[in-house]
């Protein structure tokens, strides 16, 4: 078996990623898809022993199928167990040195048998079928015992493989999955079961003993650096970006020294999850220029050409490109020291005003650094400073983009020399309008992970460091909107007015808590997790609403938690107030002023109101299918009072144009808004952004009209999807408008009057709303106060 130990120049079969010496990591991620499946896993236990339609429907297709397709069904499963087998034994006998991966891979196999046997005796009551002898027969049995090893065996090995043979085995073991149901070995919630299983005990087993990080060897870099030309001699290896790069330092023929930054192509798709998890939470894996080597390097190489153009000091570019076994390479001059490394009292102010001068000439090139922390700035043979990084470059850089890189900056520098040495070279070079443009960006989340940790190994203050430089600037600190705080007391008046609620509601519907109490028992809590789950998910919507629409790239991830912590600040604040208010102060701590972040705000407020609008007719015209109003047409009665709503609303609208005073304060009220709404509309000319902004309204108003028709059909009761996104569109649209937080009492009412309207009835409807206002807003305050604490620890919030 060739392998990770035997790099070679000329593409061949490669079989692992890295030497069998590579150091092990940890991954977090590894964490996280233990909690994914483990979650995924336990729903599908709630429901596995009930059996499924899906599963009975599969079995009488399968039943119907030729026997010869049975057999290539049987045949494949055979074969993708095989391989998994043949993978251990493969490894044991032929790979040397790799003990340590055939340990990982029989202990994945081991716990995945463990919790199979667990899992069955638990479900029912006996143990395992063992099916891989008798093919012919179904084996009813939860999980797919021989499914959920191989899946545990090809998970383990994953991250020690090359990217071509981890492609190979997961064909081959998702193939066998597949046809394990085609081939009647087992049902369709048994092979879920079984794959959930194996990458389950995979997680745990990685997390426990690390991984490689799939980075390339010594040999296979100077195999790389000869495809691009490169001779180098005494390359070692530096610096380590685990999710994508290493840095190898080495010496051309010519004697210059090198610094290579080399993508490798395993580690770049075995770290998939790990740059995904990076990007959402930090926005640093270069996405503002794309998402695969050959891109990356190449901007960085551009990015150095036009900046050594415009007369910054950069180090020499060697060379740039992919090399035959395709990981990516950036090979520049090395410099020895960088300023981080110098002694304080070796930074004069000469020095400094030297650095700030190189920004200042890559400012006027209309170039932003995008990273500029203590490892980019270094130091020449001449003791000269010169930027390098740019890996998270931008060409044509916007005026954000230039002041954060100022901010940067002086953070960094602050952290060398002090503020106050700092503060006076950035003026001295930079001036004082570049610095007060830059205040806004001086902020903790504006800041690169790098610079905000070292920040806070340094206990430097962020928002002290702003205060001050607005102080030497004689201005005013830009201020973030203050948030109300959530006091017991309102808390306690929320809880209070939604039990008032039940109990009035339950009068009028004739329906005990008895009633209520016995619907529960009998619901189908697997659907309330359903349920649960996508009214949490209307967080990620809203967060990509907001994204979209503001005018500097935030990371998805910290926005979610920020949807999410919006949960608990409304207990204590009446309609939207809250939300604009948690809103515009997030927003402020990435730079945005206090207008910009409002006109985000406006802006996902009015596309969600337009996407609500377009649903409630949609949920009209398409027919009894979607949404039945026979009821409201019985007497008139509800139209009469719509249409007596709809003109004391126009009396009401032509009285205000009418009297001078009521007509200025109404333009008072609205024409800051309205500007607002009219200059954040820009960011919507992209059409992403735009489809990005109202796909993220619409799926919000999907999963709240998912979440309550589950939890209908949950108590016993039936609705479509189009009648519950009609009854939440127009009942939210009304609840908003009350001073009551999340509009306890009044949405709740809504909701069961059209519940019951639709034909459900009102003991289900009660008892359905109950459900669904837990999962939708009673119980999410939970997870928001520990996200809101989370926040603000962080400098978030």
């Amino acid at each position: 078996m060739s392998g990770g130990d035997d790099d070679r120049s000329k593409p061949g079969l490669q079989v692992f990623s890295a030497p069998s010496d590579a150091p092990r990591v940890r991954w977090h991620t590894d964490v996280i898809a233990a909690c994914v499946t483990a979650g995924l896993l336990f729903f599908l236990v709630l429901v596995a022993g009930e059996g499924s339609t899906f599963d009975r429907n599969t079995l009488e297709f399968v039943g119907a199928l030729p026997d010869w397709l049975l057999w290539i069904g049987q045949a494949t499963y055979v074969v993708g167990v095989c391989y998994a087998i043949g993978l251990v034994f493969g490894v044991a006998i032929f790979a040397r040195g790799r003990l340590e991966l055939l340990v990982d891979m029989v202990a994945a196999a081991a716990l995945a048998v463990v919790i199979a046997l667990l899992l069955t005796r638990f479900i029912d009551d006996r143990w395992p079928e063992f099916a891989f002898f008798e093919l012919d027969k179904t084996a009813n049995t939860f999980p797919a015992f021989f499914v959920a090893t191989a899946v545990a065996i090809q998970a383990a090995a994953s991250p020690f493989l090359s990217a071509p043979m981890r492609k190979v085995g997961w064909t081959l073991i998702l193939v066998a999955s597949s046809a394990t149901a085609l081939g009647a070995v087992a049902e369709v919630s048994d092979v879920l079961g079984a794959m959930l299983v194996g990458l389950l005990s995979a997680a745990i087993i990685r997390y426990a003993f690390g991984t490689t990080a799939g980075l390339p060897s010594t040999s296979r870099v100077e195999a790389g650096l000869r495809d691009l030309g490169v001779a180098a001699t005494d390359l070692q290896p530096g610096e380590m970006n685990l999710t994508s790069s290493v840095i190898f330092v080495g010496t051309s023929d010519d004697g210059t020294p090198l610094h290579v930054n080399v993508l490798g192509r395993d580690s770049w798709h075995s770290r998939r999850l790990s740059r995904i998890w990076r990007e959402a939470w930090y926005h640093d894996q270069g996405a503002q220029y794309g998402s695969n080597r050959r891109e990356q390097v190449e901007h960085a190489a551009l990015t150095f050409l036009l900046a050594e153009r415009a007369g910054v000091s950069v180090p020499s570019l060697v060379a740039s490109g992919m090399s035959e076994l395709d990981d990516g390479f950036l090979v520049t001059e090395q410099y020895e020291q960088t300023l981080r490394e110098l002694p304080v009292e070796a930074i004069d102010d000469a020095l400094l005003d030297s650095v700030w001068g190189e920004l200042s000439k890559l400012r006027d090139a209309g170039i932003s650094n995008g990273r500029l922390d203590h490892t980019d700035i270094w130091i020449d043979p001449f003791g000269r400073p010169a930027l390098a990084g740019f890996s998270e470059s931008a060409i044509h850089a916007s005026e954000t983009q230039q002041d954060e890189d100022v901010a940067s900056l002086l953070v960094n520098t602050s952290l060398l020399v002090g503020a106050d040495r700092a503060i006076a070279a950035a003026r001295r070079v930079m001036g004082d309008d570049v610095l007060t443009a830059s205040l806004p960006v001086l902020q903790t989340a504006a800041l690169s992970p790098t610079l905000r940790h070292e920040a806070k190994r340094q206990k430097l203050k962020i928002s002290d460091l702003r205060k001050q430089v607005a102080d030497v600037l004689g201005t005013e600190a830009p201020q973030v909107e203050q948030l109300q705080r959530v006091s017991i007391g309102s808390v306690v008046t929320t809880v209070l007015a939604g039990f008032a609620f039940y109990s009035i509601i339950s009068g009028l519907a004739d329906v005990g808590f008895d009633t209520i109490a016995e619907t529960l028992s009998d619901a189908r809590w697997g659907l309330v997790i359903i349920a649960l789950v996508m009214t949490q998910a209307t967080n990620l919507t809203d967060a990509i609403s907001a994204a979209a629409v503001a005018p500097k790239r935030i990371p998805i991830g910290v926005t979610t938690v920020e949807q999410l912590s919006i949960s608990f600040i409304d207990l204590a604040t009446p309609g939207n107030t809250g939300q604009m208010a948690t809103n515009a102060r997030f927003f402020g701590k990435f730079g945005m002023g206090t207008v910009t972040a409002m006109t985000v705000g406006a802006i996902t407020g009015v596309i969600s109101i337009l996407g609500q609008a377009i649903l409630v007719v949609l949920a009209i015209v398409v027919g009894k299918g979607s949404i039945d109003l026979s009821s409201l047409e019985s007497d008139g009665s509800v139209l009469r009072v719509l249409g007596f709503a709809v003109g004391l609303l126009v009396i009401a609208l032509v009285v205000v144009l009418v009297v001078p005073r009521l007509r200025a304060w109404l333009k008072s009220k609205i024409e800051k808004p309205l500007a607002q709404a009219r200059n954040g509309f820009s960011q919507l000319r992209h059409p992403k952004n735009a489809a990005l902004t109202f796909g993220g309204a619409i799926g919000t108003e999907f999963l709240y009209g998912g979440g309550l028709a589950l939890c209908v059909l949950a108590t016993g009761g039936s609705v479509s999807l189009g009648e519950a996104i009609f009854i939440n569109v127009i009942v939210s649209l009304f609840a908003g408008l009350m001073p009551v937080p999340g509009g306890v009492g009044v949405y709740e009412g809504g909701v069961v009057a059209g519940l019951v309207a639709t034909g459900v009835d009102s003991d289900i409807a009660v008892s359905a709303v109950l459900v669904y206002r837990m999962c939708s807003f009673y119980l999410p305050p939970l997870w928001g106060y520990a996200s809101l604490r989370w926040l603000k620890s962080h400098d978030y919030l």
